[in-house]
């Protein structure tokens, strides 16, 4: 899939004939349905091994907390923090150059620091400006404004400690591989290898099928500037009007709710996902677009956290999903961060709005709404 996507990226749309680009957006269409299927029919199946594991881990160490197992899966290395190290460091360059900060704010179109044009264009070309609701998509909206955006929001921030190789991870390993006798430890060592695997695409297949269809969309908005140039094309037309995206998107479409509407004091309750309690405002989430305008120490309230959005979890003091359990994307990047996280909760995106202040009790599962709001939320 990513060498799919590699291939795709180095296609000129633009030296392409009218002719020729309806085929390529035709043949892309047929690239990215292929990779839809693969993804139902083979990596969902495939990240449930974080569960099966799971019940192998407390058949035999019998740990009081039966998620224990997922310290031991956590040391692995996934696309979406990757990109949030890369947001870090286009972000500490912000931090160390006053005058670049400064020629940013002024909207400059000079940049004055090589080495940040270089990253960014760098970021750019791996996981796109973040106008796009995939990873590696470009321009749909804002164009690099989102990415700019975010950068800023990081910037204004101490940079998180990197997460360091966890001494509890290394014991939980061995506590397990004493549990099988001498004979079997390759045995133990494949089930965790496969296992980590698992974990591992759990969260990757979304950053890697997105930059199928970020390449898709790149076509298909090549076909839009064409015929919006003038360019009568009926099959371009037909292809454009006609292309279809999120085949695999987490987002139910749900927006906030209109009228009048106030939240009372009260509790709601879900799955605890990651443990830990936070006080902050709420903000909702229900369009990608919405996503560069979050501020740090705000509180994510989303229909469930795709992971081609995660580059806002760093700047988030903790997670409510109205979807989901314990392993999905949202539970899996909360603990990577160490954010209070609950999921589960079906009134999440309609009783919380943005701006509420909300209490996250990632230990027990529960999110309290206050009656107070911040009036100029927005």
């Amino acid at each position: 899939m990513a060498r799919e996507a590699e291939t795709l990226s180095k296609v000129d749309l633009e030296a392409l004939s009218v002719s020729a680009l309806t085929d390529e957006i035709r043949r892309r269409s047929a690239i990215n349905t292929r990779w839809v299927d693969v993804y139902w029919s083979e990596f969902i199946p495939f990240a449930h091994g974080i569960r099966l594991f799971g019940q192998i881990y407390n058949e035999r160490v019998k740990p009081e907390d039966p998620y224990e197992f997922m310290q031991l899966l956590g040391q692995t290395p996934l696309v979406n923090v990757q990109r949030n190290e890369a947001l870090e460091e286009l972000a500490a360059l912000v931090r160390e150059d006053p005058l670049l900060r400064q020629a940013i704010d002024e909207r400059r179109d000079a940049i004055l620091n090589p080495l940040f044009e270089e990253q960014m264009e760098r970021f750019i070309d791996s996981f796109g400006d973040l106008s796009c609701p995939v990873t590696g998509g470009k321009q749909c909206g804002q164009g690099p404004e989102a990415l700019i955006k975010i950068v800023l929001e990081l910037a204004d921030h101490p940079r998180l400690p990197k997460k360091a190789v966890s001494q509890a991870a290394e014991t939980l390993r061995q506590q397990f591989f004493d549990t099988f006798p001498p004979a079997e430890r390759t045995e133990a060592e494949a089930l965790l290898d496969l296992a980590r695997a698992s974990y591992r695409i759990r969260d990757d297949d979304n950053i890697m099928i997105g930059r199928i269809e970020a390449q898709l969309i790149a076509a298909v908005n090549e076909g839009k500037k064409r015929l919006s140039g003038g360019v009568s094309s009926r099959g371009l037309q037909e292809l454009v009007e006609g292309a279809q995206f999120g085949g695999i998107s987490s987002s139910s479409g749900e927006s906030e709710p209109t009228g009048k509407y106030t939240a009372q004091a009260r509790q709601l309750v879900g799955q605890p996902a990651g443990p830990g309690i936070v006080r902050g405002q709420a903000r909702i989430v229900a369009d990608p677009a919405e996503i560069a305008n979050f501020k740090s120490g705000e509180i994510l309230v989303v229909d469930a956290v795709d992971p081609n959005m995660t580059y806002i979890v760093p700047l988030a003091a903790g997670i409510v999903e109205r979807r989901g359990g314990m392993l999905i994307h949202g539970a899996i990047i909360a603990r990577e961060y160490g954010l209070p996280c609950v999921t589960g909760i079906p009134e999440a995106t309609t009783r919380i709005r943005t701006g509420h202040v909300i209490t996250v009790d990632g230990f027990l599962g529960i999110v309290t709404l206050s009656s107070d709001r911040n009036p100029g939320a927005d």
